[in-house]
């Protein structure tokens, strides 16, 4: 970022510069988003153009800065005057940057204090800037692979498809870090938490609001933001607080929070999930039976949209109650095939589970991988989708988890030995070190003491004693006998 004079007139811009070429979803150039794009709701953007290969934005200077320079200038929370201001100007320049003014439907996708500028002080002047994660509506509700915006002020739904109700979740984020002068997201140091761990928080669990309670506002204020931020933080995106409660909340008026639905645990939806060439399911356990029984089939209906439809399906229409997070962590690195079998774990955890076809129901199974040469890919497949944590239950796949963490305990701590001893390591050896890990990680001690006597023996045998002219093998097997 460059602050720029005019030698002319003087006045001053600010000239953003990209290292590779900016890539957006948005033309903003287009005729159609000339309203979204007003200067009362966004930093006016003069020019957006390269140069000899050097890719620029010329826009308008801002010299308060962004409203989270604002907020560590001034810490602590404001009075209830100046949060119902920057409540205001904020509300008005989402629901001008989505369209409420006449223009096309625009969702920002990355609102949070750093992407607010403060225009002007008194009276307050917010617009909204930085559209890299911005999509184009259009006549959808909603629009999927676009990008994640900043996970400690995204929506939880984020992840599977972005429409203007995310917009209305970060508000609420935003509030929140004003009233309570920090960020929800944050460790007790003030250190940032990792991503994946917001987004199983997400997921998983409802904002607490209980930091209110410690701010210095009268308690009736207290009450009132309270029921903003409920209204705004609400999982369901489909009952989220969006511009008209928010105005009729400025106004004095105390609209419906739309909690839990009472039949949050239903099992039966009113449309089906459709897999081609099998059936229609309404109940989810009838679906993660068929999945388990047609793989294939499954595995077809999850690609591209399908994994999102899915999960819409069951947190709106099925209403399990999983907020199924470990897609969050890896559902842009799953395919099919991973897929499938965690759902069929999720949906019916009584049914045999099988990945890429080979049976992984019990300890056994998966000590008859690691015996199987053929499933040699099969192996790596669970070492690096880490899929098996999230296969366990309350039955015969209980040890799952440890078994996973012990695996690549045992993986990680095998390559940093080998790499402490100089030891270069082939593809051959290493898929090795992973498949007999997953082979200790699996077994009982007796099967276990078992393999590593086995490997003593073997490294004590005459056979291999002229290999102890090689440094490091020597070294080995002096620590065998240890």
């Amino acid at each position: 970022m460059w602050l720029c004079s005019d030698t002319d007139t003087g006045a001053q811009v600010a000239i953003k510069l990209y290292r590779t070429a900016p890539t957006y979803n948005v033309d903003f150039g287009a005729p159609e988003f000339r309203a979204n794009l007003d200067r009362e709701f966004t930093v006016e953007v003069f020019e957006r153009d390269a140069d000899h290969g050097v890719h620029y934005e010329v826009m308008e200077y801002c010299p308060l800065g962004s409203l989270e320079q604002q907020l560590e200038e001034n810490p602590g929370p404001p009075g209830n005057a100046r949060a119902r201001e920057i409540l205001a100007g904020l509300a008005r320049a989402i629901h001008g940057l989505q369209g409420g003014t006449g223009g096309s439907t625009l969702v920002h996708g990355d609102i949070k204090p750093g992407n607010i500028l403060v225009r002007v002080a008194k009276p307050l002047d917010l617009v909204l800037a930085d559209f890299g994660l911005a999509a184009e509506m259009g006549d959808r509700s909603r629009v999927t692979n676009l990008g994640l915006g900043t996970a400690a002020y995204g929506a939880p739904e984020l992840v599977l498809f972005k429409g203007p109700a995310a917009d209305w979740w970060s508000l609420g984020m935003v509030l929140y870090r004003v009233l309570v002068g920090r960020r929800y997201f944050v460790r007790a140091d003030g250190g940032t938490i990792d991503e994946r761990v917001i987004g199983r928080a997400l997921f998983d669990n409802d904002i607490s609001l209980d930091a209110l309670d410690d701010t210095p506002l009268p308690p009736g204020h207290r009450a009132r933001w309270r029921l903003l931020l409920s209204g705004l933080l609400t999982h369901d995106h489909h009952t989220r607080w969006g511009y008209d409660e928010v105005t009729a909340w400025l106004d004095g008026q105390s609209p419906q929070v739309h909690a839990a639905p009472v039949d949050a645990g239903r099992t039966r939806a009113a449309e089906p999930f459709v897999i081609a060439g099998v059936g229609e399911f309404f109940d989810a356990t009838e679906l993660g039976r068929a999945m388990a029984a047609h793989p294939d089939a499954a595995a077809r209906a999850l690609a591209g949209k399908g994994r999102p439809r899915l999960v819409e399906w069951l947190t709106t229409e099925v209403r399990t109650g999983d907020a199924y997070s470990a897609l969050k962590t890896h559902g842009n690195d799953w395919g099919p095939d991973e897929l499938v079998t965690y759902f069929v774990a999720r949906l019916a955890p009584s049914a045999d589970l099988a990945y890429t076809g080979h049976p992984v129901t019990t300890a056994a199974d998966l000590r008859d991988l690691v015996e199987n040469r053929a499933a040699e890919s099969v192996v790596q497949g669970l070492y690096d989708s880490e899929l098996l944590t999230y296969l366990g239950n309350d039955g015969q796949r209980s040890g799952f988890r440890m078994i996973d963490a012990n695996w690549h305990d045992m993986v990680g701590r095998s390559l940093t030995a080998a790499k402490d001893r100089a030891i270069d390591l082939d593809p051959a050896a290493r898929g090795h070190i992973v498949r007999h890990a997953l082979l200790l990680a699996a077994s009982d001690d007796a099967v276990a003491d078992g393999y590593l006597n086995k490997v003593r023996t073997r490294l004590d045998g005459k056979k291999l004693g002229a290999a102890d002219e090689v440094t490091w093998f020597a070294e080995l097997r002096r620590d065998a006998k240890l």
